[in-house]
């Protein structure tokens, strides 16, 4: 697959994007790591669905002990042996995921500005980086978990819903944001009202939130892997910088599709504009190093040499 194929499928551009070829191999490379990306990410959401707290969280429907319910969701407790190792194994799965893709970005990288020099991860650059997303990935997930069973054990006392089906929605809930939660209950209310039985009304929801949880892991695998490309690409400007292959002066610019050709006005904003090597750009959003921007950004930065700012 040419590079400008594998951007467009990719990111689903409609219509075609027209993109220099630096951007373009970019996108393709995240390309070939979106996948494992996304399956890494799944791998991290089915850690939070474990047995034992479904079956407490049905017992405690089937109790209507609501306040109870606070209690039966922990926060994670690194010093239980059991959830340590599951919750290891989907960290090492995602931190994989960003090692490979930054060592790839940054030897495309150097490569590309015919830098001789081997780029590896030993660095303070990389490593920081990769611990920081990997955790913080993984973190917000369980937080997000126990949001999301919350609102649904005091909807379903709102709204009478029976503890069976609640049960059920439960697997579903786990790993949405609040909205696509609440669209599931109003899919499953919707389907209750118009006398749809519990059993059918609760696997149409349920299939309706899988559906839901896939296109959100979707969506943070794209911007996860744009995210690991666009930090490998900057970690080799600074090997290559530390070397002295890169002079002093030179400074990043950001680079967006116009708003013709599919980006957004707050990326379109920040076309043409430039900052240090180790300073952030500022956006609207506040200080951000590189790109994305925002979930599903196409952004990329290039170099520009002093003569040429």
């Amino acid at each position: 697959m040419t590079a400008a194929g594998a951007y467009v499928s990719f990111w689903k551009a409609r219509p075609r994007i027209r993109t220099p070829a630096g951007p373009r191999a970019a996108y393709a490379l995240a390309a070939r790591h979106h996948p494992r990306f996304k399956r890494a990410y799944r791998v991290a959401l089915d850690e939070v669905r474990t047995p034992e707290l479904l079956s407490k969280l049905g017992a405690a429907v089937r109790n209507k002990s609501v306040l109870a319910v606070d209690y039966l969701i922990p926060p994670f407790d690194p010093t239980n042996p059991e959830l340590a190792a599951r919750w290891a194994q989907a960290y090492e799965q995602l931190e994989a995921r960003y090692r490979s893709l930054l060592y790839e970005s940054g030897k495309q990288e150097l490569g590309r500005l015919r830098i001789d020099m081997s780029f590896r991860l030993q660095n303070p650059y990389s490593l920081a980086w990769i611990e920081q997303r990997a955790g913080n990935l993984i973190q917000a997930i369980s937080e997000q978990a126990r949001h999301n069973i919350r609102n649904l054990i005091y909807r379903s006392f709102a709204d009478g819903v029976p503890p069976n089906v609640v049960k059920q929605m439960i697997k579903g809930h786990i790993g949405l944001l609040p909205k696509e939660a609440a669209a599931v209950e109003r899919r499953l209310a919707s389907a209750l009202a118009e006398k749809v039985p519990q059993a059918r009304a609760a696997a149409l929801a349920e299939r309706y939130a899988e559906k839901l949880l896939d296109s959100r892991a979707e969506r943070i695998a794209r911007t996860e892997t744009i995210a690991a490309e666009a930090q490998g690409q900057l970690d080799s400007w600074r090997t290559a910088r530390d070397s002295g292959y890169i002079v002093d002066g030179t400074r990043r610019e950001w680079v967006a599709s116009s708003e013709a050709n599919g980006a957004c006005p707050d990326c379109a904003a920040m076309d043409g504009a430039m900052t240090a090597l180790d300073a952030p750009f500022q956006t609207r959003f506040g200080e951000v190093l590189a790109p994305p921007l925002h979930v599903n950004c196409r952004c990329t930065v290039v170099l520009v040499s002093p003569g040429d700012v």
